[in-house]
């Protein structure tokens, strides 16, 4: 989903260059789309991150789960929250 919400900014930011739209006419939606890609991009590397977190604390002890994890790509994900005392 990332690379799609992102490819989509970027075509539409190529196709007003291409189609000739000045920057001062288009800044404010360049900004607002870029904007909302950031931030539809931050939402999906949290919700990759607590399920990666959660697939761990339930299965991160199986041998299943350790080759799964050596073969795939979790996508982009956050940092992990420091653990509470």
């Amino acid at each position: 989903e990332m690379f799609g919400w992102t490819a989509s900014v970027v075509a539409a930011i190529a196709s007003a260059v291409t189609a000739g739209v000045g920057f001062k006419s288009a800044a404010a939606w360049i900004g607002a789309s870029l904007f909302g890609v950031l931030g539809i991009n931050f939402v999906l590397a949290q919700a990759a991150t607590g399920l990666e977190t959660r697939q761990r604390d339930k299965y991160g002890e199986t041998e299943e789960y350790k080759r799964w994890v050596s073969r795939s790509w979790a996508g982009v994900t956050l940092p992990p929250k420091p653990k509470q005392s």
